[in-house]
């Protein structure tokens, strides 16, 4: 299973079994520690805001919705929000997040803790922490496997945009849009008949012909320019760009698509960054390459989304704190309702530039 040139496979949510798939999806997404736990939430509703402006004929720029939406969460868990930063609404997902909770933000991401709050939504291009490459956006980005454009172009610039918001790491920003690709490729391909790992290698192997080794920059190239339509994703060109900016990310990739596992000497995971590293382990745990034991809880998190976006059995049933559940079932029973919208299925949304 290779995606055609630019086009993504689309998910039918008519289909019975579309709401199972969100629980197997979202709930392992949303295990994280619990500040970080609302972020699929807040992801899902900010494209659920956009769907909602989508039936009605209307545009909603979606990175500026998920935004939004993580102004909320900063809310939520009491993080000082920059006066200057739009004040939206109370909503319902978040008097359910807040009701009754005790949010610490002791074991918060610093990244995260540091970006939530700031009253400029950040860029890649334009970024206040260019050395962010923690793993903890990669929950946070699983909704967006779901949202329902077939353009790779769209997608990956997307979920490079939402990364940026906490996260400016040319790695992190490479390996959100590999892991929102490499998703919706294993949800599209999960109801074939190839085995799990041909599945999760076909996919990666997808994601690496988005990663070319070089740039025909051209004599007429503008360095400041290129660079930073290159790091926006606005094309597939562009996001091949981000690739050739994260070495680590691409590496990672053509290691999974191995069938065996790499040597060493090969490529030392120890030397990449965090966000790199949990994903390669969530994916030679599935592959048997490594023991869940031996990677971190984060990436054990990682591994239960892709098995269940593979189908598979998952560790354990997922048990969700009430202020993290509740709010979540709330948003994604709305996004089941409207992404069910007949005149939504295939459509294109507002893509940013």
């Amino acid at each position: 299973m290779h995606i055609s040139p630019g086009e993504l496979p689309l998910l039918d949510p008519r289909t019975p079994g579309y709401a199972t798939l969100l629980d197997r999806l979202l709930a392992p997404a949303a295990a994280a520690d619990a500040p970080l736990g609302l972020g699929p939430t807040a992801t899902l509703a900010g494209l659920t805001e956009v769907l909602h402006w989508a039936i009605r004929g209307q545009s909603a720029d979606e990175t500026a919705s998920v935004w939004l939406e993580y102004l909320r969460w900063a809310r939520v868990l009491g993080l000082p929000v920059e006066s200057e930063a739009p004040a939206p609404p109370r909503s319902d997902w978040e008097n359910l997040a807040a009701d009754g909770a005790s949010w610490s933000t002791d074991t918060l991401d610093a990244a995260t803790a540091t970006a939530l709050p700031l009253a400029q939504m950040q860029y890649p291009a334009r970024h206040e922490l260019p050395w962010a490459d923690s793993s903890a956006f990669l929950p946070r980005l699983v909704p967006m496997a779901l949202y329902p454009v077939a353009s790779v172009a769209h997608l990956g610039q997307l979920a490079a945009n939402v990364t940026a918001l906490t996260h400016g790491s040319p790695e992190a920003l490479a390996t959100g849009v590999a892991w929102v690709i490499l998703l919706r490729s294993v949800l599209g391909a999960s109801d074939t008949d190839q085995r799990a790992p041909e599945i999760l290698r076909s996919a990666c192997a997808s994601v690496l012909q988005m990663a070319p080794t070089e740039l025909d920059d051209g004599p007429a190239a503008q360095p400041g320019l290129r660079d930073q339509y290159a790091a926006m994703g606005g094309s597939l060109r562009g996001i091949g760009a981000l690739f050739v900016k994260a070495p680590c990310t691409v590496e990672m990739l053509r290691d999974i698509t191995q069938k065996h596992p790499s040597s060493p000497t090969r490529w030392n995971t120890d030397d990449a960054p965090e966000c790199v590293r949990d994903l390669h382990g969530a994916l030679s745990a599935i592959l048997g390459h490594v023991v869940e034991d031996s990677i971190s809880a984060r990436a054990t998190d990682l591994t239960d989304v892709v098995r269940g976006a593979l189908n598979q059995d998952q560790r354990t049933r997922v048990t969700l704190p009430r202020n993290i559940d509740d709010p979540l079932r709330l948003v994604w029973e709305r996004w089941v309702t409207l992404a069910g919208d007949e005149g939504l299925l295939g459509s294109s949304t507002h893509e940013n530039g």
